[in-house]
């Protein structure tokens, strides 16, 4: 068995960094005696908040509570007995994938960037045998890809239509994940999020839509 280190710095106001006792900013690497000799699995940083998994699939939470962020009990009753296959945090909520091809939200839903309409925490699942591939959550919106029975990948995404980030020419709320269908030719590889822009990596090259200001992606 080894030995496990987990660190973190930076805005501490709310205990984010799950570091007690510290000033509101942690300044440099700080070791989590919370988590030490703990194996993480996964690991994602939302705005005041943090939430962790370990290989146990025991789920961890510190942080600003605003938006129930934090309050993960009722959460790991829902994913036995599945496994935690991928984990993101956005503003004010988070989604992880698991095993089965369902996906766990909770937090903030106010632009439905939970994917669902219904109250939180909630199962989210796909229609027609699709199944989440991974999940990145930006500020009010999240980006997925999605298996299809026949083999192939989509893109799918729920959410604010601010400053486009849906991806669909709407700018309407999304209260459940829809396939964005201009990417529907496209092998998909790789997907990523910044606060309110998107980007998707396919075999042809690099799509980005939504907030494209101080250059965010990169098209000058």
């Amino acid at each position: 068995q080894g030995i496990y280190k987990t660190y973190a710095w930076g805005a501490n106001t709310y205990g984010q960094c799950m570091i007690q006792g510290s000033d509101e900013v942690v300044n440099e690497p700080t070791e989590v005696d919370a988590l030490k000799n703990v194996s993480l699995s996964h690991i994602s940083c939302g705005e005041d908040f943090t939430i962790t998994v370990d290989d146990k699939m025991q789920i961890r939470a510190e942080g600003r509570d605003s938006e129930d962020q934090t309050c993960f009990h009722a959460k790991e009753a829902q994913i036995t007995p599945n496994i935690i296959t991928n984990l993101s945090c956005g503003w004010g909520h988070s989604i992880a994938t698991l095993s089965n091809g369902s996906a766990l939200a909770w937090g903030s839903n106010r632009h439905g960037q939970c994917g669902t309409d219904q109250p939180l925490p909630r199962i989210i699942t796909l229609p027609r045998g699709k199944k989440f591939k991974t999940i990145s959550c930006c500020s009010a919106a999240s980006l997925a890809i999605v298996f299809c029975p026949n083999g192939t990948q989509e893109v799918w995404v729920t959410g604010s239509g601010g400053d486009g980030k849906l991806g669909t020419g709407s700018k309407d709320d999304l209260f459940q994940f829809t396939e964005i269908k201009s990417l529907s030719d496209t092998k998909i590889k790789q997907i990523a999020t910044g606060s309110d822009h998107l980007l998707a990596l396919t075999e042809s090259g690099l799509y980005g839509w939504g907030f494209g200001q101080h250059g965010t992606m990169g098209l000058g």
